[in-house]
Formats: C-alpha cells, structure tokens, sequence
C-alpha cells in the first residue's frame, strides 16, 4: 500500500511540473518583444592595411570593438526597457 501512495505522489507532482513548464513557456512567448534587427549586426574588423603601421590597425581595431559593444548594451536596454514597460 506504501508504494501505490508514492506512485500517485510522484504522478502528481510529475503533472505539476508538466503544467508549470507549459506555463511558463506560453508566459515567456507572450512577454517577449521581437529582437530588433539592428542586434543582430556585427561589426566587421578593421582591414589591415599592407605597409601600415601597427599601431593605426590596433586603434581602428579598438573602435570596432567598442561599437560592438555600444550595440550589445543598446540591445541589453532595449529590453530592461521592455521589462520595465511590462511591470508598470
């Protein structure tokens, strides 16, 4: 009798979990705004340029980097933007 109890527990609490992921999976459909296309850009290297100096190619290199970036943390605001819309 013992074990017929701890089947029926297990099949609730399996249930439970199987409802709780649906939900939350049709809550994270819903919550999300689209990706903007402008995240999904990459900026390209800096071409290296023959007979150049290293140096020139090491700071043009540096400034894509740091759009890159610029881009990543726009994307990231865009959507704390979004969470902080969602919660008002």
């Amino acid at each position: 009798m013992t074990m017929t109890f701890a089947g029926c527990a297990d099949r609730r609490v399996a249930d439970l979990l199987a409802s709780a992921q649906s939900k939350g999976q049709a809550q994270a459909a819903d919550n999300l705004a689209p990706w903007p296309a402008e995240c999904e850009r990459k900026e390209p290297h800096a071409p290296l340029v023959t007979g150049g100096e290293v140096r020139t190619a090491l700071d043009r290199e540096r400034d894509a980097l740091e759009r890159q970036w610029a881009l990543g943390d726009a994307c990231t605001a865009f959507y704390k933007d979004q969470q902080a819309e969602r919660a008002k």
